[in-house]
């Protein structure tokens, strides 16, 4: 793990809510944590981001944001399995 990576990864889990980024920037920033936690064995991480995920999805959503705001959930429940 990187320097770069930790801080990243610090600042990513550390969002307590991304509904105030737009959901273009909050799509990337849970994409970026989801993977970012894949790499770093970081369980936390991604519970973090299915729990922003979560937040998201109240939010109207467009088909696209939908399924990709899906398969980034997708991926961070593979991760945990």
């Amino acid at each position: 793990m990187t320097t770069e990576q930790q801080h990243l990864y610090d600042s990513l889990i550390s969002l307590t809510s991304v509904t105030n980024l737009g959901v273009e920037k909050a799509l990337s920033h849970i994409g970026t944590l989801i993977d970012l936690s894949s790499d770093l064995n970081k369980p936390e991480g991604l519970c973090k981001a299915i729990d922003l995920s979560r937040s998201l999805e109240r939010q109207a959503l467009s088909p696209a944001q939908s399924t990709i705001l899906h398969y980034f959930t997708g991926n961070a429940w593979s991760g945990l399995r």
